[in-house]
């Protein structure tokens, strides 16, 4: 299934169930090329998940974090108190580029003890990367619940 097929499924969904956020988890073994490993499209957001690599549960919580957010942003009264999807998105983004870090990280381990320090540079990397994204998250989510 392509992501075409992917989106207009996940719309059919959509209004079957009178929702207004989908969540498409596809499966890393049968995932066509072009399916994302994580990206919202409109009110939908696509994902691949391994079952046989607890790594990619990330990418499942994640995709849930962000409907739930938008969930919240569709709730609020105001638009002037609305949180930043674009923040949001670029957060998820760096999110996700960091995650995939960790398999770069599980192959140097595994290939050799000499991979050592490139794997404390990049955790440390990764440390700052994540905190300041997560304090963004944060940010938009208070202001999401404050609106509601």
């Amino acid at each position: 299934m392509t992501l075409d097929d992917s989106l207009n499924e996940a719309d059919i969904a959509r209004r079957n169930r009178q929702a207004a956020i989908c969540v498409y988890v596809h499966s890393e073994r049968t995932a066509h090329d072009s399916i994302p490993r994580l990206q919202r499209f409109g009110c939908d957001i696509i994902t691949r998940w391994n079952p046989e690599d607890q790594a990619s549960d990330l990418w499942v919580k994640a995709a849930v974090m962000v409907a739930k957010a938008m969930s919240v942003r569709a709730a609020q009264k105001s638009s002037g108190e609305a949180a930043s999807l674009d923040k949001m998105d670029r957060a998820i983004q760096a999110l996700g580029k960091q995650i995939g870090h960790f398999e770069e990280i599980a192959t140097w381990a595994n290939s050799s003890s000499s991979a050592t320090g490139k794997i404390v540079k990049k955790v440390d990397a990764m440390k700052v990367e994540l905190e300041e994204r997560l304090v963004t998250l944060n940010d938009e989510l208070d202001k999401l619940k404050s609106a509601v």
